[in-house]
């Protein structure tokens, strides 16, 4: 046991900046507990190991947003640890199946009961805190916070799961336990996981669900109030207790809702904010439009609002760049995540502050709104959007009515149809399929439903993603993030706005744009053009052509990638001249566009064939 307690503590030391190990190892069991630290700050022990009844054992990372209210509803002392109360709600949970859903907070946990002989492992709802594990009956079961540590144990090979990598390539992220590692799954949000006699039980304990539609009638003014206060709050109860915060900020509507709040909430005591805001690579032949200019009025606006720039990677690193191991993403230093959290963890005693996951539910556009109206016969209300659709994009009613309401009530392959046939241009979705040589069938698919829409967004797997890519980033330099757009006062709040007020005359967000007034400089609040992180891609590629085209030429060596390595070449050889390019990214720039990026969509199921050849199975 002993030789497994060094494995795992030189695999959390190479994965992750935190505390000396508190370890417990008795009888076959070996549970290990650290704590995050800043490399170079003052690495004491890791916080104790909890204890519970029957000698149980408890190692956790956790944060709670309700930790009295909990205490009361568990018949607690109101100053009760954070581990008492997941103990508690834990042993609540095993008698009538509650205690875990009282729980507001991001969490991950396992709790050993030796007397059952019985592990149990936890995750938040929405999986905030990642939690990995590794089965082979009869031989081992294996944990971890992050896939990395199960790999440096011992426990997991690089072999990536082929039907995962595939199943991103088409923007399909839901894929249930199963991870991009092969050997590795993960404890879905909201779920337990008991191993006992060799055998593993799931139990889903917590799921967002819909409550009763706010009423349509409801006033404006107080649903925006309701929408503001509730987002004031999920900011204010993840801000550090003392110090500066840290946060994102692109200069979109999500991160600059959260850093104006934060900058507001601290002004009183006297704290700043640092917004990291990751900027295209300024270049003197192309005038860009990115969030920069969106975060700097963003920023001007509020005195205690200080912006650091970071430059977005280099397009080119798609094709030479180092590839990572756990997920299919570059293994730099140079990436814009790794210099925040570097910075981040250095220049605040708290987390990172971002708005990932707004737009999937508080924020969200409106999607599967004109259908629905079609559905409910509310054809006056279809009638004007469809009016100010056709107006905003420039297509009639008819190709409006064909490409933003039939598809959401068709079935996929007549919706796929119809959308080559009516959209406005071929989405990147649709455009990667062409990269694949078998298209693996959808597993979620938006209708005519607003509310089951956002909730299908919130569960689809994508969130899940991003949650365990942004938390082993900020692992590695001894921090960790926290996103009030998930919190579940809001999200409840949210899910319940009535499709009336999620798109108005054909301006999505339109609910929390109103929200918004008074908190975002109009020219950041009005705003309805996603910002690219790199406008510039198809330049940088068609720059790059040759870097691509070697990375193309190895990867044929490689017969079983499960892409078109000959749609690769011919996009490649489709790339516009450079020159041309510049004159049509300042052509655009002229009409305050972004350029289209259609032309580089080659470049991710090209870095994906390097992922899987990088560690192709043994």
């Amino acid at each position: 046991m002993r030789d497994i307690s060094h494995r795992f503590s030189a695999a959390l030391k190479a994965s992750a900046s935190c505390s000396k190990p508190e370890i417990y190892s008795e009888d076959g069991v070996v549970l290990l507990q650290c704590d995050l630290r800043t490399p170079g700050s003052d690495m004491d022990p890791a916080r104790p190991l909890a204890r519970g009844a029957n000698n149980g054992i408890l190692v956790s990372d956790h944060r709670l947003y309700n930790e009295a209210r909990l205490a009361e509803n568990l018949g607690l002392n109101r100053n009760a640890s954070a581990s008492d109360l997941i103990v508690n709600a834990l042993s609540v949970d095993d008698r009538c199946g509650s205690g875990l859903a009282q729980i507001d907070g991001d969490f991950a946990f396992a709790w050993w009961d030796p007397a059952a002989r019985s592990l149990i492992l936890g995750r938040d709802g929405v999986g905030v805190r990642p939690l990995f594990f590794t089965f082979r009956p009869g031989e081992y079961f294996a944990f971890a916070s992050l896939q990395s540590v199960l790999r440096g144990a011992g426990f997991a090979s690089n072999a990536p799961d082929r039907e995962a990598v595939i199943r991103l390539a088409v923007g399909d992220h839901n894929t249930g336990e199963r991870t991009f590692l092969r050997d590795v799954r993960r404890v879905l949000p909201g779920t337990t996981l008991r191993f006992q006699d060799n055998k593993l039980h799931s139990h889903v304990y917590w799921r967002l669900e819909p409550g009763r539609t706010i009423d349509p009638g409801t006033p404006v003014e107080q649903l925006a109030g309701q929408l503001r206060g509730h987002l004031s709050d999920a900011v204010y109860r993840r801000l550090p207790n003392s110090g500066p915060a840290v946060t994102h900020l692109s200069g979109g509507l999500d991160s600059s809702a959260v850093s104006v709040l934060a900058a507001r909430a601290l002004r009183q005591r006297g704290d700043i904010v640092h917004g990291y805001s990751i900027q295209a690579r300024r270049r003197t032949d192309v005038d860009i439009i990115d969030g920069a200019a969106y975060a700097n009025v963003t920023a001007q606006r509020e005195g205690n609002l200080r912006v650091v720039p970071v430059d977005a990677l280099a397009f080119s690193e798609l094709a030479t760049g180092d590839v990572a191991t756990d997920e299919p993403v570059l293994a730099s230093e140079a990436d814009p995540y790794e210099q925040i959290a570097s910075m981040a963890g250095r220049a605040a005693d708290g987390p990172i502050l971002s708005g990932f996951g707004g737009d999937h539910l508080v924020s969200f556009e409106g999607r599967g709104d004109l259908s629905e109206y079609l559905l409910k016969l509310k054809w006056r209300r279809l009638g004007r959007e469809l009016q100010a659709h056709s107006s905003k994009t420039g297509r009639s009613v008819w190709r409006v009515l064909f490409s933003d309401v039939a598809t959401h009530m068709l079935p996929e392959e007549f919706a796929s149809a119809i959308r080559r046939q009516f959209g406005s241009g071929r989405s990147a979705q649709r455009s990667l399929d062409e990269f694949l040589v078998d298209t693996p069938g959808k597993k979620n698919r938006l209708g005519p439903n607003t509310q089951r829409n956002r909730q299908a967004l919130l569960n689809n797997g994508s969130i899940t993603v991003g949650l365990e890519l942004l938390a082993r980033q900020a692992a590695r330099h001894g921090t960790s993030y926290a996103f009030p757009f998930l919190d579940r006062d809001l999200m409840d709040f949210a899910l319940r706005l009535p499709t009336e007020v999620l798109r108005v005359d054909g301006v999505g967000r339109w609910i929390f744009r109103e929200a918004m007034d008074g908190i975002l400089p109009e020219s950041v609040r009005t705003n309805t053009q996603r910002l690219p992180l790199s406008p510039c891609k198809v330049l940088e590629a068609a720059e790059d052509r040759a870097d691509f085209r070697n990375t193309l030429r190895l990867l044929r060596e490689n017969a079983d990638l499960p892409f078109d390595l000959d749609r690769i070449e011919q996009a490649i050889d489709e790339l516009p001249d450079p020159g041309k390019q510049i004159d049509e990214v300042n052509k655009c720039a002229a009409r305050s566009k972004i350029p289209d990026e259609g032309a580089a969509l080659f470049t991710l199921p090209l870095f994906l064939g390097r992922y899987l050849a990088a560690h192709r199975p043994d």
